[in-house]
């Protein structure tokens, strides 16, 4: 709602009255304002349109620790993979999460015999997009399956070393396409 839009509801006896415009200009403000705040409440209620606000109240929810470095839309991205219902453990299922959801490319390997599931990640991976698909792994797979992710640097960064210690504090295989000397 506009703020003078109440000025068209005006009676016309109370047209040239000074304190009844000025009031409904106040309550026309008012009302503006409080149109305003209802919205951002129903943006809130879904992952996609939250702000910070609404995105905060999610991890409140689910119990997930932000990272201190994590932009909005990797937090949205952890609340949907942590809200996430439970889907087959495919191939299929596992790519098309991991593109979607991660935006990462992701190819995997499942030995059933050894209960291993090996992802393979390359490109231009984030650490906050490390750490989101070794969470996302680790949330869905069973708990008797061991996980090996395997991550090919294909850019020169000097976040290598913090790269390298998520991954091993995580007892995960890192593999760097970089030059040892930079690491």
């Amino acid at each position: 709602m506009d703020s003078e839009e109440l000025l068209e509801y005006m009676p016309e006896f109370y047209d040239g009255v000074y304190e009844m415009e000025e009031l409904l200009r106040v309550q026309g403000k008012a009302l503006a304002a409080n149109d305003k705040t209802q919205e951002q409440i129903m943006a809130n209620q879904f992952v996609v349109t939250a702000d910070e606000t609404g995105v905060k109240a999610f991890e409140e929810q689910l119990g997930i620790v932000a990272k201190p470095n994590a932009t909005l839309e990797e937090r949205k991205q952890q609340i949907i993979l942590e809200s996430a219902p439970p889907q087959p453990l495919t191939k299929n299922h596992l790519y098309a999460s991991s593109t979607n959801l991660l935006g990462m490319n992701v190819s995997f390997e499942i030995n059933t015999a050894l209960r291993t599931v090996t992802a393979y990640a390359t490109g231009s991976i984030t650490e906050v997009q490390a750490d989101s698909l070794r969470s996302w792994l680790y949330h869905i797979l069973p708990a008797n399956m061991l996980l090996v992710v395997r991550i090919d640097f294909t850019t020169q960064s000097s976040n290598l070393q913090a790269f390298a210690s998520v991954a091993v504090s995580y007892k995960s295989s890192l593999v760097s396409a970089a030059e040892t000397s930079q690491i």
